[in-house]
């Protein structure tokens, strides 16, 4: 275990533990206007993104970095951290800023990628004006 713990202290200090630095939700896969508008008022807020997940998932992220993240970016409270960041990265994935493989299907920074890629789609999407 403390070999486990090393190495994982190791890799986020390469990063700067990003991960530690947003949280990210699910959210329903949109489906209508209005779904779509709502991505789009999402995207026009600071610290904010979208991604698809290579299983078609959406997710919301904001940037917020966890208020136990020290400086050197090891954890403050490693050995009593939160389940779902002793399961980071999943076993089947690494972590994401790690691997030659991109860890998003889609990743959306801003209104205008995603509107740039809902208009590659052709799907009817905007409200008109």
């Amino acid at each position: 275990m403390a070999k486990k713990k090393d190495v994982v202290i190791s890799s986020c200090e390469k990063c700067g533990a990003m991960c530690c630095k947003h949280v990210a939700l699910e959210i329903d896969k949109p489906t209508t206007k209005m779904d779509f508008d709502h991505i789009r008022w999402y995207l026009l807020h600071e610290g904010v993104e979208i991604f698809i997940e290579d299983d078609g998932s959406w997710n919301l992220k904001f940037q917020s970095p966890c208020v136990k993240l020290r400086k050197n970016g090891q954890c403050g409270i490693y050995d009593s951290r939160p389940h779902i960041c002793r399961g980071y990265p999943p076993e089947d994935k690494e972590c994401e800023f790690e691997g030659d493989e991109s860890y998003y299907k889609y990743l959306f920074t801003s209104v205008e990628d995603f509107e740039a890629h809902m208009d590659k789609t052709k799907k009817n999407w905007r409200f008109t004006k």
